[in-house]
């Protein structure tokens, strides 16, 4: 297992604290986030079994943290483990109404984050769950090679995290979550100077990085959502 720390315009602050697994650090301020989890995929695959994706911004607070998640794999039919996740994405009414984003909603989001309260539920066991959030997973390369990378989402910062969730499901897969102590310091790139620059710079904007994305998950995933997983 290799961690690949990625920032999005920044240093990487937080790699001393994940103990002794080998780390990847990538800047992906020129590309966006997903393109650099495309590139640490490509550069990687033959050698590591599984890619853990983490933000710069998530402080791991036990240093044995993948010896909680590397057993999770011993599944084959597992392709990807996150810190925090929930057990359901879209909510009843979806395709029944008219779009709004917010039909794509996490349903019932279990972690054990510093502040897990804020987001949902805790959890310091493993459960199944229909989505992960992408702030920390890791995922089998078997399943990436089957699905090629990360190339079948075209967008930058948003979304990706449901995308290889929902991908997984399509494909059969299940796609787990290990309540590791972590603390995620989020929203700093979100809201950043050098994002807005960033956006201002390739022609885009802040509101649409988030919303196209989302509306290209609403088509593109009628035959999974609304998804459950007991």
């Amino acid at each position: 297992m290799i961690l690949a720390t990625v920032s999005a315009f920044k240093d990487l602050p937080y790699i001393e604290t994940w103990g002794d697994v080998p780390v990847l650090g990538i800047i992906g301020n020129q590309r966006g986030t997903v393109p650099a989890y495309q590139e640490v995929y490509q550069k990687v695959r033959e050698q590591h079994h599984f890619i853990t994706y983490v933000h710069d911004d998530v402080e791991c607070l036990e240093e044995d943290w993948h010896h909680r998640i590397a057993p999770e794999f011993d599944d084959p039919k597992v392709a990807i483990v996150g810190f925090g996740g929930a057990t359901g994405m879209g909510v009843d009414s979806i395709y029944k109404v008219p779009y709004d984003i917010t039909q794509l909603q996490r349903i019932d989001y279990y972690s054990n984050q510093v502040g897990w309260q804020i987001h949902g539920k805790r959890e310091t066991g493993a459960r199944d769950v229909a989505v992960v959030d992408g702030f920390a997973m890791a995922v089998r390369t078997s399943f990436l090679d089957q699905i090629g990378g990360w190339k079948g989402f075209n967008f930058n910062f948003h979304g990706y995290d449901l995308y290889l969730c929902l991908m997984a499901h399509r494909k059969g897969w299940k796609v787990r979550m290990v309540g590791v102590h972590c603390d995620h310091h989020g929203g700093r790139t979100s809201c950043s100077a050098e994002y807005i620059t960033w956006c201002r710079e390739h022609g885009t904007t802040p509101e649409r990085e988030h919303t196209e994305p989302h509306a290209f998950l609403y088509d593109h995933f009628r035959d999974v959502l609304p998804l459950r997983v007991r």
